[in-house]
């Protein structure tokens, strides 16, 4: 935004107004440090902010926070947000999640929700 003719560059600011403050924070930290503070509790906001903004290392690692922390309750979410942000290692430690613990995820609100709103995303279960 900054190196292109872009109303960013001409005022040399970039305002971001879609993400809570710890967040662009967070990401600021990622970018001039390589650390992120706070990432697990962070990591689905990262996630969003990375792909919005194209940063890679910062979407990997929210990535990985986000499938190092899966539960039943909320492996479904997982996969929306990894459909939704078309992640690649993301999208696939949820289906092994999902596909191992296929009884007990069927069984949670999150799920039967997530069913109803994506069935299309089932495919990835039964190609």
């Amino acid at each position: 935004m900054l190196t292109t003719p872009m109303m960013e560059a001409k005022q040399a600011t970039i305002e971001i107004v879609d993400f809570d403050e710890h967040v662009v924070k967070a990401m600021l930290a990622h970018i001039y440090t390589g650390q992120t503070p706070d990432l697990n509790n962070l990591a689905r906001n990262l996630l969003a902010i990375a792909d919005k903004y194209d940063l890679k290392g910062l979407k990997e690692d929210a990535e990985i926070a986000i499938a190092t922390n899966l539960t039943i309750k909320n492996s479904a979410l997982a996969l929306a947000l990894a459909d939704l942000h078309n992640t690649s290692i993301l999208k696939t430690e949820v289906i092994r999640f999902i596909t191992r613990n296929a009884a007990m995820v069927k069984e949670t609100t999150g799920f039967q929700a997530f069913v109803k709103t994506n069935p299309s995303l089932l495919l990835y279960f039964f190609p």
